[in-house]
């Protein structure tokens, strides 16, 4: 088992709980859930895809420009 936000979002070598590898030690499963639920960084990946998922929603990402770029290329049968 693994936070997929944290998962996500994590860089370097961040070794937060449930994020560098699959969680399989599950009879100590239910409080570790909880203390890594309420930790600032799972918080902070939280928030973070949330803001991606509205994001991409709304077609409002940094990279959208690009995006439309490709979907361009694309379109016309042009190769990148």
């Amino acid at each position: 088992m693994y936070c997929f936000c944290c998962k996500l979002f994590r860089f370097g070598n961040d070794h937060s709980l449930f994020a560098p590898k699959s969680f399989d030690n599950f009879w100590n499963l239910n409080p570790r859930i909880y203390e890594h639920g309420n930790s600032q960084r799972h918080r902070e990946f939280m928030d973070k895809w949330k803001e991606l998922t509205v994001g991409l929603l709304l077609n409002r990402t940094f990279d959208k420009e690009n995006q439309s770029l490709m979907d361009d290329h694309r379109k016309s049968g042009e190769l990148f």
